[in-house]
């Protein structure tokens, strides 16, 4: 499950972007979120800004994620409405049933899936296609602006960073670790809760990991950048562990020794816990922590709310009165 902390395997990026050296690479584990801290000497105002006289401030990215989630939950109950309205045809390509190319044989095995597989492949394929975008010499000044979360005292700029970063990981060993973790828990949940609930699901608990990370930094002001899905991921965990905590899984440190997940998710909680109060820098323990509670709410009481989606879409004039 959750391995060591890799903040010194984050990769350190010149400020033209033409060139990427990594330090200090250690191995990572499932659901680690990630944090740097700059060196004494580097440029901070490369990825974020720093105002001298202006504290960073939390109120445009809580405004930002505020919108981005309520049109991601939004936007679900459309799909959703229209998804089972029309039994699914506008939401997956014509076949060819006598194409023998690699395209149509995609195509096919494409639309053999379920809606909930197609969510979460998708997701998993998007971070797949941003790892490879960090790859690009020419692209990291530009990824390293948009695709991290610049702690305090930093400014979030661009706001958007608090979602952009979920997609961002250090290393191919932080990219499969975590997303090995969300194929598991997330195929999961994703069969519980239908494609469209689970993305936006998702996508809201990686925002609320990046504005925990975030605001819990305001006072001590150390500065670096966090990424990584492991906020999301552990929502995924947090929430399948509440609603199945018989069933078992494995500790990293413990191979081949099942444990309880209503056992399991307090241990780590109770790590990450510990670790923000001993101020251990390795993991964001606050990122996983804002995920694990946001996946324990919504769990709780998200489904009273996306019980209500069609009156939603009725009262937005998305679908007719009845």
């Amino acid at each position: 499950m959750i391995a060591r902390r890799c903040a010194a395997s984050l990769r350190s990026f010149s400020a033209s972007g033409s060139s990427c050296q990594q330090v200090g690479h250690q191995p990572c584990r499932n659901l680690s979120r990630l944090t740097q801290t700059p060196k004494p000497h580097s440029n901070s105002a490369d990825y974020g800004s720093v105002h001298r006289g202006l504290r960073p401030s939390i109120v445009r990215p809580v405004l930002f994620c505020t919108f981005a989630s309520g049109s991601a939950f939004l936007g679900a109950a459309a799909f959703s409405h229209e998804r089972s309205e029309q039994e699914h045809a506008a939401f997956r390509w014509r076949r060819h049933p006598n194409s023998q190319t690699i395209l149509g044989k995609a195509k096919e095995a494409w639309n053999a899936l379920t809606p909930e597989q197609k969510a979460v492949y998708g997701i998993i394929g998007l971070n797949i296609g941003v790892f490879g975008l960090w790859r690009i010499p020419s692209l990291q000044g530009l990824m390293g602006r948009l695709f991290l979360l610049p702690l305090p005292p930093l400014r979030m700029q661009p706001a958007f960073s608090a979602l952009t970063s979920t997609f961002s990981h250090a290393s191919i060993g932080h990219l499969a670790f975590n997303m090995i973790a969300f194929s598991s828990f997330g195929g999961h949940l994703a069969q519980i809760l239908g494609a469209e609930q689970f993305v936006a699901v998702f996508l809201t608990a990686g925002m609320v990991s990046s504005l925990t990370s975030y605001a819990g930094r305001l006072r001590s002001l150390k500065g670096g950048h966090s990424l990584g899905a492991s906020g999301a991921v552990y929502a995924c965990f947090a929430a399948i562990a509440l609603l199945y905590p018989a069933a078992t899984a494995q500790f990293i440190f413990l191979p081949g020794v099942p444990i309880q997940m209503g056992t399991l998710l307090p241990v780590l909680m109770g790590t990450d816990i510990l670790g923000v109060l001993l101020g251990w820098r390795y993991l964001d323990h606050l990122g996983h922590l804002g995920g694990a509670a946001f996946g324990l709410l919504y769990t709780l009481y998200g489904h009273h709310l996306w019980s209500r989606r069609e009156q939603v879409l009725r009262a937005v004039g998305w679908t007719d009165e009845k």
